[in-house]
């Protein structure tokens, strides 16, 4: 982030706020003109700093209302264990996020689910099925209360 100047920073905060803002909407607001905040972007993207642009859909409305955050044991710390785990994760679509974390287990993996039913079926797909797991817990969001995906970026 260090080779970011204050223009960069700036586009980036908005962009992640509202990718759909044009050239000439993001220009307005960091004072640069709309081409120049296009090859800003599109130098952001080519580096590597923008990884990519999506669509944040409402749970609710994409029928899977249920979040779940799991906290999972695998049996044996081994790299090909955790290699095979995560390609099977990467291919559930119910998982948002999975993380390979310290602490007392080994992995942190956010869910989204239509019901406890589905989640059953994930459990007994992913965790059960498998003979890497030693144990799970599960945490059922009751209400989400922050959710973003912008990076703070020091400008405050």
């Amino acid at each position: 982030m260090s080779d970011l100047d204050i223009f960069d920073r700036r586009l980036l905060a908005l962009v992640q706020e509202d990718a759909s803002l044009t050239s000439e909407q993001l220009g307005e607001q960091v004072g640069l003109s709309a081409a120049a905040c296009r090859r800003r972007l599109q130098s952001l993207k080519k580096r590597g700093v923008i990884e990519r642009e999506v669509a944040l859909l409402a749970p609710q409305a994409a029928g899977n209302p249920i979040t779940v955050v799991v906290q999972l044991w695998l049996l044996r710390d081994r790299a090909d264990i955790l290699d095979r785990f995560a390609k099977q994760i990467r291919q559930a679509p119910e998982v948002q996020q999975c993380w390979y974390v310290t602490g007392s287990c080994d992995i942190v993996m956010v869910l989204s689910v239509a019901d406890m039913a589905a989640y059953e079926a994930f459990t007994r797909a992913y965790f059960l099925g498998s003979q890497h797991v030693k144990r799970f817990e599960t945490m059922i969001s009751m209400r989400r209360m922050k959710f973003t995906t912008a990076l703070p970026l020091g400008l405050d």
